[in-house]
């Protein structure tokens, strides 16, 4: 008969080289339930200080098995997901520029009324103004914190950018007999997504917290557990008040619990870019040197040597000094001058082709063109035409599936609105896209102006005077 033997807990490590023995520190709590030790990173720590493997990942299932953690932390790293993100944004410009145009681009110029319509239905009815005007009640005022539609959707579009996750709160409630549904967007670094349990396919409810930026912190004294859309949890402050939590996430493979930021793999060249530009700052701070040690032979006094300093640098440094000739007449061979000529060891050469690959590396992780991202590109004017063409292939492969996205969560949005309050507009929304560049340069204007408006553009009388 085969002995029973409890099977060997596999060795884990959480992410990042965080063994378990460190994990077991992290959770040490003090007789008040406090932790006692947490690791803790400045918001402004370059990245190399926070990327200690070469990608990040969840952990994985038997990761998460053997911790205690009720919650998930977003991409096991030191400091996390947030904090390489946040510390990419202010140290990265490329990278910055290019999430700050997504994002404008996302939320374009404002949003549209459009017809309501089920998969697979084409419904072209013009939207009445009596909808327009009850979609208006539910846009102009999102949360008892007086944000719009415009403030909460332009929130969630730069968590979802910046981290591949965004959480929104809806809340819905009776005060006074009236019923009143509000939603907030939560930002990503106070919410952490729940561990699934045994049978789980989705993850159940988050927990929102102010603490959890700050680490590993387990039980966090301000902890709010809100379920998971389509669920709803009771407000424990307030039979009144039902919460949920709808996430938008970026789906990428072993991302089970946060999407997958759209530019998750560039983080090593932003991270290049900061470091490079730093040591090229600190080269021009402090990497000068004297270009040459001169020693000088002879039997001189303290004050003749002084002389002879000063003498030297009034008539070889300077302005207007250099490359000066530079003669001596001796009685003696053995008393001429000692000068060793220095050289500062100019690496600009390498720097720049550094500087190129990190561009180019943090453009393409962003699916981005050198055009669209405002970089220079020797031998190209970059006109019009050509932009208008590379924005329109970039907006249907990166902007508009995100637009798709966030609106699905808008429109939820709009429903559950109607059937609590009662309220009925049966129209969704969609965003108003603004296009960066008008195309009305390549057109020829004797095509659209009349020679008589042609003439008032610039000024001349009209009728054409006769000859």
């Amino acid at each position: 008969m085969e002995e029973n033997k409890t099977p060997r807990k596999p060795p884990v490590i959480l992410g990042k080289g965080l063994s378990t023995e460190l994990k077991t520190r992290l959770e040490r709590t003090d007789k008040r339930g406090k932790q006692v030790e947490k690791p803790k990173f400045s918001n402004y720590a370059p990245l190399s200080y926070v990327i200690e493997e070469d990608y990040l990942r969840e952990d994985t299932y038997l990761e998460l098995k053997y911790t205690s953690n009720e919650f998930v932390a977003p991409m096991s790293a030191a400091g996390g997901l947030v904090e390489m993100a946040y510390s990419a944004f202010i140290t990265c410009g490329v990278h910055a520029s290019i999430l700050k145009k997504k994002v404008s681009w996302t939320c374009g110029a404002g949003f549209a009324a459009v017809p309501r319509k089920n998969w697979f239905e084409t419904n072209e009815t013009p939207v009445s103004d009596a909808q327009k005007g009850a979609l208006a009640e539910f846009m102009k005022k999102q949360n008892p914190e007086g944000e719009n539609a415009s403030g909460a959707y332009n929130k969630a579009v730069w968590d979802f950018w910046n981290y591949g996750s965004s959480f929104i709160e809806m809340v819905r409630s009776k005060s006074g007999g009236a019923k009143v549904f509000v939603q907030r967007s939560i930002p990503f670094h106070k919410c952490r997504v729940a561990k699934k349990k045994e049978g789980e396919y989705e993850p159940t409810h988050v927990g929102i917290s102010e603490y959890w930026i700050e680490g590993y912190y387990l039980n966090p004294p301000d902890l709010r557990k809100v379920a998971l859309y389509p669920n709803w949890s009771k407000d424990p402050d307030n039979a009144n008040v039902e919460r949920c939590v709808y996430q938008i996430k970026n789906y990428a493979p072993m991302c089970d619990y946060y999407g997958a930021a759209d530019h998750i793999a560039g983080f090593i060249h932003f991270d290049n870019d900061y470091q490079g530009q730093k040591y090229n700052n600190s080269q021009f701070k402090n990497g000068f040197c004297p270009s040459s040690i001169n020693t000088f032979y002879g039997d001189y006094t303290t004050q003749e040597g002084v002389d002879l300093i000063e003498n030297i640098e009034s008539h070889w440094t300077g302005t207007g000094n250099n490359s000066r000739m530079f003669t001596t007449v001796l009685a003696r061979k053995e008393d001429a001058p000692d000068i060793q000529v220095l050289d500062s060891g100019n690496k600009e050469g390498a720097f720049l082709e550094l500087s190129e690959i990190t561009t180019n590396g943090a453009i393409i992780a962003h699916r981005f063109t050198p055009l669209l991202a405002g970089v220079e590109i020797a031998g190209k004017l970059g006109g019009g035409r050509e932009y208008r063409e590379q924005f329109e292939v970039m907006f249907g492969n990166v902007i508009r599936p995100t637009q798709i996205e966030v609106n699905r969560w808008f429109n939820i949005a709009i429903g559950l609105w109607e059937e609590w309050t009662g309220n009925k507009c049966n129209c969704d929304i969609d965003i108003i896209n603004k296009r960066p560049l008008s195309f009305a340069t390549d057109i020829p204007i004797s095509l659209v102006l009349a020679e008589s408006e042609q003439r008032k553009e610039i000024g001349y009388t009209d009728p054409k005077p006769l000859k």
